[in-house]
């Protein structure tokens, strides 16, 4: 079982072999973030428009994960390059996946291609209706569709592989 910690203060004693993590927080945007970047404050976030002015840091070492909240300054003071490259990570521009932006918010449509949906009671299930819903929610907007195949309503019967692929 593993113990779960709240510090108030960055560990500054901890075993080399621990695996550190970082979460952004204390989120800003607009002049408030453009500001605190300015200012040294905050970071931005993933090289877009928000930036963070703080992080919760855990550290997971056998049997303990120590939980903080740090300004960004501290942290990046803190454990040297580990965090550095954390931050570095938290900051950088995220690439394009499947051929969408990642620099600012997608929609992402869903279609329920099953005869038993529970959210749509299966008037997707055809071939036909399925394609035209999804031209209709690129059309709309949307950058990602996610066809599902197999209900997930309670007391559904699984699908296999095929089925749902051919769906």
């Amino acid at each position: 079982m593993t113990d779960w910690r709240r510090s108030p203060a960055l560990p500054r004693d901890f075993s080399r072999e621990a695996r550190v993590y970082m979460r952004p927080t204390g989120l800003l945007s607009g002049d408030i973030a453009d500001a605190a970047v300015e200012a040294g404050a905050a970071r931005r976030l993933a090289g877009g428009r928000f930036a963070f002015s703080a992080c919760e840091v855990l550290l997971r070492e056998p049997q303990v994960i120590t939980a903080t909240i740090a300004p960004v300054g501290e942290v990046a003071e803190w454990a040297d390059d580990c965090a550095i490259r954390l931050l570095e990570t938290l900051e950088a521009p995220r690439p394009p996946m499947a051929g969408v932006a990642m620099d600012r918010p997608a929609i992402m449509g869903v279609i329920n291609v099953t005869p038993d949906s529970f959210s749509d009671g299966g008037e997707n299930a055809e071939e036909a209706v399925a394609i035209a819903q999804g031209r209709a929610m690129v059309e709309a907007g949307a950058a990602i569709l996610d066809i599902g195949g197999e209900s997930t309503r309670p007391g559904s019967d699984a699908v296999d592989d095929a089925t749902e692929l051919a769906r």
